[in-house]
């Protein structure tokens, strides 16, 4: 008798953890889905975003181009529009060896001035 009260034992015990672990793992596949769902939503939330921002983005870069056209400018500023002197005109030539700054050139005098 004791034998097989042992034996129910042991049945029981095995089906209690087999019932456990069946139940943790469905409640820990519950769980990723819900995590999923909401990883989906953040996803499609920034995406939205980047969306608008892009197009907020697009719309301001046409903007400043159609600003910067030199039909613009001449509609705002008429006759004040004049080609730069050599005194505005900045070229930035070779990189130093041993600063790695650029060298920069004013105009056509042989000014050097660093780079920051």
């Amino acid at each position: 008798m004791k034998a097989k009260k042992n034996n129910n034992l042991g049945v029981i015990t095995f089906g209690c953890l087999t019932m456990v672990s069946v139940l943790s793992g469905a409640l820990s596949t519950v769980w990723l889905r819900q995590q999923i769902c909401k990883t989906a939503k953040n996803i499609q939330f920034f995406e939205q975003q980047i969306d608008k921002l892009q197009r907020t983005n697009s719309y301001a870069v046409a903007e400043i181009a159609q600003l910067k056209s030199p039909e613009s400018l001449k509609k705002r500023l008429g006759d004040k529009l004049i080609p730069p002197n050599s005194k505005q005109i900045v070229w930035v030539g070779r990189q130093h060896k041993s600063t790695g700054k650029f060298v920069a050139q004013q105009g056509r005098s042989q000014r050097l001035a660093w780079v920051k």
